[in-house]
C-alpha cells in the first residue's frame, strides 16, 4: 500500500466517524444534556406523584415555494424541503420521542405559506408535517407506549393576520377541520393550558377579534381557577430593544406595525389581567427570549421558544421542557406548579461546515503526501539521494571528481550513474581504468570512452527487473501525467464512493423507517 492509499484509509476512518456523529449520534445529545426540570429537590421520577412531562415546539414552519421564492418543482426547492424535513424528523424521532414526553404542545406556524397555498399544496404540506412528526416509530413503538397527544395553535403563517382571515375564510375552515379549534383550553395535571389565537386580538374589524376576546372574558369570570399557562403564537408586548437574556442568539426584533412581531401594550395587559397565568409561552420570533411582564395584577414571566427548524433564521434551534405538577392545589408558588428548561437541538450548519473542512483536508492530504505527492515528490527524492551518497561505502575519494547522473527506476528507487572523470577520457586499453568496476563502451566524437556505473545499495530484486516492472516503467515514460492523475484520483474516488454510499444510506434509514 503506497502513501496515498494509506492516507485515504486514515481519512476514510475519519469520514465514517464524522458521518455517524453528524447524521446519527448528534441527535442523541439532548437525551444527555436536557434533563427534565424538577419542581422540588425531593422529586422522584416515575413515581405516582412525579410531574407530567410536557414538551413545547415552536415554528417548524415547513418550507414551501413561498419560503424563499423558489420555482415550484425545481431541484433547489426539493433539496431545501428535504434537508429541512429530515432535520426536524430526526430531531423529533430521536430527541423528542427519546425524552419520552407525555404531552406535546405546538406554538403555531406549522406551515410557512399556509394561506397562499393551493389546496393541493396545502395537502402536501400537511402530509409532510405528519411525516416529520410521525409517532409510529422510534421510542413510542419500541416501548409499546400509547401515542403522545399533540396540541396545536395557529400562527400567522398558518392563517395570516386579520386581512387574510377575512379575505380567505376557507383557510380558517380548513385548519379547523384538520387541527381543531383556534381558542381552547385543556387540563394537564393540576394546570390549565389556555390556547389563544393572538394574531387577531388587535384586529381593527371587531367581528374578527370578538370570538377570541369572548373566550378570554369567559375564562376571566371563573372563580378559584386552576393555575394557568397562557399559550399564544404572537409574543406579548415588550418595549423595543428589551434584552431577551443569555439564550438569545440573534438581535432583538422590534415591533413592526404592518406585520406585528408582538401584541400591542393594551391587548397584552388586558390578556394578562384576564388570564393571570403563572407562565406565558409564545413563538413567532424564531429565537429564544425571556421577559417578565409587570401589571397591576402581578408579575408574569414569558418564555418565547425558538424555531424547531434550522432553516428559519436561527442557527440554534430549540424546544422547551416543562414539568407540570399533577396536583396544584395549595401550591405555595408558581415554581411549585410549573418548571421549565430550554433545550437546544443540534447546530446543523456546524455539521455541514465540518464536512466541508474535512473534504479540503482530505484532498490536500492525498495531493501533498510526501511519499507520493505532486509537490513534495522531487524534494523527497533529492534528500534521499544526498543521504544515500553520504552513507554509501562504495564511493572512493577518487570518485569525487567524477560526473554523476541520477536515474530512477520503475519502482521509484534512485541510482547514480558514473559518467566518468572530469579529466579527458581514457582509451579502452588504458591501465587507469579500474578493474573493480564494470565497464560500458561508448563513443564520444572520435574516441571510445568508458562509463563507470555505480549503484547505491538496493534490493537484489531490482538488479533484474520483472516484466511487470518494465511495463510500468514504459507506461510512466510514455504517459507520466496520466499516471499521476490516476494515482491521485483513484483514492479520492474510492473515498467518495464509500462516503456517499454511507451518507445516502443514513439519510434513507431516517427518511423511510416506520
Amino acid at each position: 500500500m503506497n502513501g496515498r492509499w494509506r492516507v485515504a484509509a486514515v481519512m476514510g476512518c475519519m469520514w465514517v466517524a464524522s458521518l455517524l456523529y453528524g447524521e446519527v449520534f448528534i441527535y442523541r445529545l439532548p437525551l444527555w444534556t436536557c434533563p427534565w426540570p424538577s419542581l422540588n429537590a425531593n422529586q422522584v421520577q416515575d413515581s405516582p406523584k412525579s410531574p407530567i412531562r410536557v414538551l413545547v415546539i415552536a415554528d417548524p414552519q415547513i418550507t414551501d415555494r413561498t419560503s424563499y421564492g423558489m420555482k415550484p418543482g425545481s431541484l433547489a426547492l426539493w433539496l431545501t424541503q428535504f434537508y429541512s424535513d429530515i432535520y426536524m424528523r430526526r430531531a423529533f424521532r430521536t430527541s423528542v420521542l427519546g425524552l419520552e414526553p407525555e404531552q406535546i404542545v405546538f406554538l403555531g406556524d406549522l406551515f410557512d405559506g399556509g394561506p397562499f397555498l393551493s389546496p393541493k399544496e396545502w395537502q402536501e404540506s400537511l402530509e409532510r408535517f405528519r411525516h416529520i412528526f410521525d409517532q409510529s416509530q422510534g421510542a413510542i413503538k419500541d416501548r409499546g407506549r400509547k401515542e403522545i397527544p399533540m396540541h396545536t395553535l395557529p400562527g400567522n403563517h398558518d392563517l395570516g393576520y386579520e386581512a387574510v382571515q377575512t379575505q380567505i375564510p376557507e383557510v380558517v375552515a380548513h385548519y379547523k377541520q384538520v387541527f381543531g379549534g383556534l381558542d381552547y383550553r385543556i387540563k394537564i395535571g393540576g394546570v390549565e393550558f389556555v390556547f389563544v389565537d393572538a394574531q387577531v386580538l388587535d384586529a381593527a374589524v371587531a367581528d374578527v377579534a370578538n370570538s377570541s376576546w369572548s373566550f378570554i372574558q369567559e375564562i376571566s369570570k371563573e372563580k378559584n381557577p386552576l393555575p394557568r399557562v397562557l399559550v399564544t403564537h404572537i409574543p406579548l408586548y415588550r418595549p423595543d430593544d428589551t434584552p431577551c437574556g443569555a439564550n438569545r442568539a440573534s438581535p432583538v426584533i422590534n415591533q413592526v406595525i404592518m406585520t406585528p412581531n408582538y401584541l400591542t401594550e393594551s391587548s397584552s395587559t388586558r390578556l394578562l389581567d384576564a388570564i393571570k397565568p403563572v407562565m406565558v409561552l409564545s413563538g413567532h420570533d424564531h429565537d429564544q427570549c425571556y421577559h417578565v411582564h409587570e401589571t397591576t395584577q402581578g408579575s408574569f414571566p414569558e418564555y418565547t421558544v425558538g424555531s424547531f427548524s434550522w432553516q428559519q433564521g436561527n442557527l440554534y434551534p430549540s424546544m422547551m421542557l416543562l414539568s407540570i405538577a399533577r396536583d396544584a392545589q395549595n401550591s405555595p408558588s408558581p415554581e411549585a406548579v410549573v418548571a421549565s428548561h430550554l433545550c437546544f437541538l443540534p447546530v446543523q450548519i456546524a455539521v455541514y461546515i465540518w464536512y466541508g473542512v474535512l473534504l479540503i483536508i482530505t484532498i490536500l492530504a492525498i495531493l501533498l503526501w510526501p511519499a507520493r505527492g505532486l509537490l513534495l515528490n522531487s524534494t523527497q527524492k533529492f534528500i534521499a539521494m544526498l543521504m544515500n551518497i553520504r552513507s554509501s561505502s562504495g564511493l572512493k575519494a577518487k570518485d569525487e571528481d567524477a560526473e554523476w547522473e541520477m536515474v530512477w527506476d520503475a519502482e521509484g528507487g534512485m541510482h547514480l550513474i558514473n559518467k566518468g572523470p572530469k579529466t579527458p577520457a581514457v582509451p579502452i586499453g588504458s591501465s587507469k581504468t579500474s578493474a573493480k568496476r564494470g565497464t560500458v563502451a561508448r563513443r564520444t566524437g572520435h574516441e571510445l570512452h568508458v562509463d563507470t556505473i555505480l549503484k547505491l545499495p538496493m534490493d537484489t530484486n531490482r538488479l533484474s527487473p520483472s516484466p511487470s516492472t518494465i511495463l510500468r516503467s514504459v507506461s510512466r515514460k510514455a504517459h507520466p501525467l496520466s499516471v499521476k492523475i490516476i494515482q491521485i484520483l483513484a483514492p479520492i474516488l474510492s473515498l467518495a464512493g464509500l462516503n456517499i454510499s454511507l451518507y445516502v444510506m443514513l439519510l434513507m434509514i431516517d427518511w423511510t423507517t416506520l
